[in-house]
């Protein structure tokens, strides 16, 4: 009943893309395609509490065309992929967050990728940073152990993964260890076993693109694939509930994955479903809130957001 209002808005940098939250810190790290990051203090700026919302906020420099970022909260870590500069940034949060701006003015660490970074995931289990690169179509496996806002003085690959298509977004559903990365153009899933493929374990890590699932609704949304059908840019999960939801564009979906019945090795269950009521036009990006058993869909087309249940 309360979603018919007007909504508390904070400035950032220029066409804001992706947002990240700390919640040690309470800090919102928003990536802008303006090679730049606003932090919010979400402290003073949530739906309770706007006092600082219409202020300016901090923005630290990144590389060109930030396309996502991962964080890891126990070193304070803000890692951003720049699609356009073939390189992660990598911030540190300590003193560039919501209620702590002063280290936001000097410039950043990065290293290296494949061509065009646009995926990144962390798993705080493994101290692995997953980053998926466009250009090349892989996913390479990164050791966070010596690559953080700390200490910079190894992060090179220490496998990389073939999955085909583009990989648009990564997710990893912790207690099967089943790493699941969206194929952008081909509207399908490539998944691969996070337990012997990870930081600490690369034993497993696959030579050749693993198996993929569909994740299409409809025959004919693969009949042209390149044409502008497109899955959504996050894989969004429910760990207590093993539920992975996943928007799709051609579609314009919110496609549902059972994550017990699609673990590597025993794909023939994992079967999409629809969520219903269906989203609206172009929907690119998703939240789920375990709490209130709520995925919060965002699209693009028609600037609204759609409301879901998560019962799946």
């Amino acid at each position: 009943t309360g979603c018919d209002q007007t909504w508390q808005t904070a400035p950032v940098g220029s066409f804001p893309f992706r947002l990240s939250v700390n919640k040690t810190t309470n800090s919102i790290y928003v990536a802008g395609f303006d090679g730049t990051v606003s932090i919010i203090n979400g402290a003073t700026c949530n739906a309770a509490v706007n006092s600082s919302c219409n202020q300016p906020h901090p923005i630290t420099a990144v590389g060109a065309t930030p396309n996502d970022m991962a964080i890891d909260e126990t070193t304070n870590t803000i890692y951003v992929a720049n699609r356009a500069s073939d390189t992660v940034s990598i911030i540190d949060g300590t003193h560039c967050q919501g209620s702590d701006a002063s280290g936001c003015g000097q410039p950043w660490p990065v290293f290296n990728t494949d061509e065009d970074p646009q995926s990144l995931f962390f798993d705080p289990r493994n101290h692995t940073l997953y980053l998926g690169s466009d250009g090349e179509d892989v996913v390479s496996i990164i050791d966070t152990t010596h690559c953080n806002n700390h200490d910079t003085t190894d992060c090179s690959p220490k496998a990389i993964v073939p999955v085909r298509d583009s990989p648009v977004a990564i997710g990893v559903l912790f207690d099967t260890n089943t790493v699941f990365v969206v194929n952008r153009f081909t509207m399908k899933v490539t998944i691969f076993d996070g337990s012997a493929c990870n930081a600490t374990n690369v034993a497993g890590c696959p030579t050749n693109p693993p198996p993929q699932v569909s994740i299409a609704a409809f025959p004919d949304a693969l009949s042209n694939p390149f044409e502008g059908i497109i899955t959504g840019r996050q894989v969004v999960i429910d760990q207590s509930k093993h539920t992975v939801f996943i928007s799709t564009l051609g579609d314009t979906d919110l496609v549902v994955l059972d994550g017990d019945s699609c673990q590597p090795g025993h794909l023939n269950d994992c079967k999409p479903k629809i969520a219903n009521p269906r989203t609206g036009g172009t929907p690119n990006f998703a939240a789920v809130d375990p709490s209130s058993q709520t995925v919060y869909v965002a699209n693009l087309e028609e600037l609204t957001i759609s409301i879901a249940q998560d019962k799946y």
